[in-house]
């Protein structure tokens, strides 16, 4: 058993080290978190960090908390954001320097940048590690055939300079986000993407051909780690070794906590603490708990002091 996991990993690094990843970009789209083609649908309160686009026609039902404008039916943005989308999926299902691992679980893999392909559905079943060895601007691209699928409680981990903004799963068919899944990346399919409940996605989710149903969960705009003086067509910092876009992304998590709903925190700070796994967060951690709690132990010693006189 031990041999059969470790095989496949090694390839996999490998492979993707060498391999070139051409850039796509959302463009437009990528100040939305969800664009949907005839509906959403919410059977629990939602949050989207973000945009919100319904095109061509449709409905809204349920109850959703948008921070960001929503457009719909014939509304230029919208159609703009839409076809912008259609285009990154094109141009990403069209890359053929892929590795092929087709059958493959994505729970308990890590991968380097690079293009990865399934020929039919594809699993995640547990914890996929993406590691982007120090480079900001690389891209993760996941060509699924037919459907996407992550058991609950999954999650996504994102590993020194990777950004869920450079993170694509092309979906030929549906996408089902388990319950209390922690998902970074965008997710773009052909049909239906049903996020479960409390389920949390950093990135966006992109349904090109039809429903987005939402059950409860917090869709957090991965756009808003961008620097506002990087206008590369890719997110990310200028400086491949900068660190910036994962610690906005830590910090961006920690101050979305207070305004989403209660269910969804668990698999918030959950994401947080995955996060911790990497050295630099350790160090982030532990700096900011000092100088709390250095602040703490001098309101502390001026509580004593003040009462003694």
């Amino acid at each position: 058993m031990g041999n059969h996991l470790v095989v496949p990993l090694i390839i996999h690094l490998a492979l993707s080290t060498n391999a070139q990843v051409p850039i796509i970009s959302l463009n437009s789209a990528s100040s939305f978190g969800v664009i949907a083609s005839t509906s959403v649908t919410t059977s629990a309160q939602t949050t989207v960090n973000g945009d919100l686009g319904l095109t061509p026609g449709g409905t809204f039902t349920g109850s959703l908390s948008i921070s960001g404008s929503t457009y719909t039916g014939n509304d230029p943005v919208a159609i703009a954001a839409r076809a912008d989308a259609e285009a990154a999926f094109e141009a990403g299902s069209a890359i053929t320097n892929f590795t092929d691992i087709s059958g493959e679980d994505l729970g308990g893999q890590v991968l380097n940048p690079g293009i990865y392909r399934f020929t039919s559905i594809a699993y995640l079943n547990g914890i996929l590690t993406l590691d982007a060895q120090g480079s900001a601007t690389a891209q993760f691209i996941f060509q699924i055939a037919s459907s996407f699928a992550s058991t609950a409680g999954s999650s996504v981990l994102l590993l020194n300079g990777a950004q869920a903004c450079n993170v694509f799963f092309l979906i030929g068919g549906t996408a089902g986000i388990g319950a209390g899944t922690a998902f970074a990346g965008s997710v773009l399919a052909k049909k239906m993407i049903a996020l479960d409940t409390s389920a949390v996605v950093i990135g966006g989710v992109y349904s090109l051909g039809g429903v987005v149903d939402l059950n409860g969960n917090a869709v957090i705009n991965a756009s808003s780690q961008r620097p506002p003086s990087n206008h590369l067509p890719n997110c990310g910092a200028t400086d491949p070794q900068s660190r910036r876009g994962e610690l906005g992304q830590l910090l961006l998590l920690l101050c979305a906590v207070p305004a989403i709903a209660a269910d969804n925190i668990p698999t918030l700070w959950a994401i947080v603490l995955r996060q911790l796994d990497d050295g630099f967060y350790k160090r982030f951690l532990i700096l900011f708990v000092a100088y709390f709690g250095f602040l703490l132990l001098l309101w502390w010693f001026g509580c004593v002091v003040g009462a003694e006189n």
